[in-house]
């Protein structure tokens, strides 16, 4: 995923976009192409009360969401394979976590 980030312009790379052995992979992973992490079954835990506006993109859709300015999101740190808390950096990272865990549990 990080060789992938590196080689196109995306926020986010999710596993779905990848096979192995000719077999998509469907898990609840994703990675924010700005940072180090990959979140495997991430969830928001904590959501500021200020909102700012996200412009979205999925599949060819565009859209302006109302979101937290930060958030705190649960999941695995596949790559140590540990359980971890992050806290978004800036807005336009509480609104790309927002936007894939929406993706994966498809509710967007």
């Amino acid at each position: 995923m990080k060789y992938q980030c590196a080689s196109i312009s995306e926020d986010v790379i999710f596993a779905f976009q990848f096979t192995v052995t000719e077999r998509e992979l469907d898990d609840h992973i994703f990675m924010i192409c700005n940072n180090d992490y990959v979140f495997g079954n991430a969830k928001v835990i904590r959501r500021s009360d200020q909102k700012i506006k996200c412009t979205e993109e999925y599949n060819g859709e565009l859209k302006t969401v109302i979101r937290p300015k930060e958030v705190v999101v649960k999941a695995i740190n596949v790559d140590e394979w540990k359980l971890m808390e992050y806290t978004s950096k800036d807005p336009k990272e509480s609104c790309i976590l927002q936007h894939a865990i929406d993706i994966l549990e498809q509710s967007w």
